[in-house]
């Protein structure tokens, strides 16, 4: 009969765990269950630390890790240090981007987290062309709670999009040859009741500010889908929603 297999997996993601507490977890499994198969392993939900992590656990695995630190801009304009790791694979080469060093919700003063209206993405852009330009051909981007609320305008008019986002299919054709990968642990909507303005309620944004954000966002996906139609299905002939 074949030994049990166990898997323990720590989620140091918000802080909750040390680095080690998985391997820890899993020696004291093993003292007490010495024919068992024990596993350790580290997970994130993509935000803080999320490229550390990686880098880390891709280093102990014997893979080829470099950091190439960055300078780009936070929420405000001012710039700010990043680090992109990229780790060799036998596939080719892997970017990871923590867009919390970029953005995140710490860099930017309380009075302004409560109407981010004025805050704006251009930096994630910034940092998904430094790693592009790194030559890889997969980038994932890791991302948690973030500052900025322009639903990633400022980064697509980062990245070539044009002032009112005329120029997007040609910059969807340009990014096709490099895979994207997000990695969050949310699953929620752009829009809606339960969608990403509505959200900020729940750090103590008014619900004036909410109601205001929405409906820009609303306009937002309107030009979008303008620009770039979405793709209908061929049943319905409705269009399809991410």
């Amino acid at each position: 009969m074949p030994a049990p297999r166990v898997l323990v997996v720590a989620d140091r993601s918000a802080g909750r765990l040390a680095p080690g507490d998985a391997e820890q977890v899993a020696q004291g499994w093993a003292r007490s269950a010495p024919h068992a198969d024990v596993e350790a392993h580290a997970s994130h939900d993509g935000g803080a630390g999320f490229a550390t992590l990686v880098a880390e656990r891709s280093a102990a695995l014997g893979l080829a890790v470099t950091g190439h630190p960055v300078l780009v801009a936070d929420p405000t304009g001012a710039e700010v240090p990043a680090d992109i790791a990229v780790v060799e694979r036998p596939d080719g080469a892997t970017a990871y981007l923590d867009t919390a060093q970029v953005a995140g919700r710490h860099l930017v003063a309380a009075d302004d987290l409560a109407d981010p209206a004025g805050l704006g993405s251009e930096g994630l852009g910034a940092l998904l062309t430094c790693a592009r330009d790194l030559g890889v051909s997969r980038v994932v981007v890791g991302v948690g709670d973030l500052a900025c609320h322009d639903g990633g305008a400022g980064l697509l008019r980062r990245l070539g999009a044009g002032e009112r986002l005329e120029d997007l299919p040609a910059l969807r054709d340009t990014w096709s040859r490099t895979r994207l990968v997000l990695a969050t642990t949310t699953e929620a909507s752009l829009l809606g009741f339960h969608g990403a303005s509505a959200s900020l309620g729940e750090h103590g944004v008014r619900p004036e500010v909410t109601q205001r954000l929405e409906t820009e966002l609303g306009g937002l996906s309107d030009r979008v889908n303008a620009v770039l139609p979405p793709q209908r299905d061929l049943l319905t002939g409705l269009p399809r929603r991410p």
